[in-house]
């Protein structure tokens, strides 16, 4: 019996090999447009919900019903949190909130865009196309990676252990090599087919047209 990571290595390289083969590659992005669509849904769905109902909750109402807005203390002075506003927001940890909203958003507007794309009837069998939707996923994977991150360190105390924070910190950058990686594997399938199509319009000046249109 093989052992499981033999398994899992050689359906990696098999899958490696498909999108190497210009016609397997073009195939497979619209065999899982579906599946696409619905990771985009997911991650359009849990960003929007983290924007509006940010981590640590918001200010609430007074104890009558009241809608006046309290005083915060804080380092530097006071910051006045109406009711609506984020808790975190008016804190000590102003900045991390600030960037954990700013990637959020960009994870949020990522997914939107790849929905858009999928769901407008663009054909996924050019290479630019494929490089273009795998870059946007890529994006809003690592905006959400990043905003995750921040949201743990923004919301957990201080005295937290090291050893929690370094082992987050290890996953997200394994995924980000990862990502970084397939980026880099479709940006010389891209290119390779890229020459290919410079060689048949060198060959064959008359058909030149056709060729020059497959990466559109």
């Amino acid at each position: 019996m093989a052992r499981w990571w033999r398994i899992i290595l050689k359906d990696i390289i098999k899958g490696l090999k498909k999108l190497t083969d210009e016609g397997e590659s073009r195939q497979w992005m619209e065999d899982i447009r579906g599946n696409l669509a619905m990771v985009a849904t997911v991650i359009a769905t849990v960003t929007f919900q983290t924007g509006l109902n940010p981590p640590g909750g918001v200010v609430q109402n007074g104890d009558h019903g009241n809608v006046s807005c309290s005083k915060m203390v804080k380092s530097g002075g006071g910051n006045y949190q109406c009711p609506g506003i984020s808790v975190i927001a008016g804190g000590e940890r102003a900045f991390q909130f600030s960037v954990f909203v700013t990637f959020n958003n960009l994870s949020f507007a990522s997914s939107l865009l790849a929905c858009f794309f999928l769901v407008s009837g663009v054909p996924l069998r050019k290479p630019l196309a494929i490089l273009l939707m795998a870059v946007d996923m890529c994006f809003s994977l690592g905006a959400l990676g990043i905003a995750y991150c921040v949201g743990v360190f923004m919301t957990e105390p201080q005295n937290i252990s090291f050893v929690r924070h370094l082992s987050i910190m290890i996953s997200v950058i394994t995924f980000f090599a990862i990502v970084v990686f397939y980026l880099l594997f479709r940006l010389l399938i891209t290119f390779k087919e890229f020459l290919k199509g410079n060689q048949i319009i060198h060959a064959a000046p008359s058909s030149a047209i056709a060729p020059s249109l497959e990466l559109i």
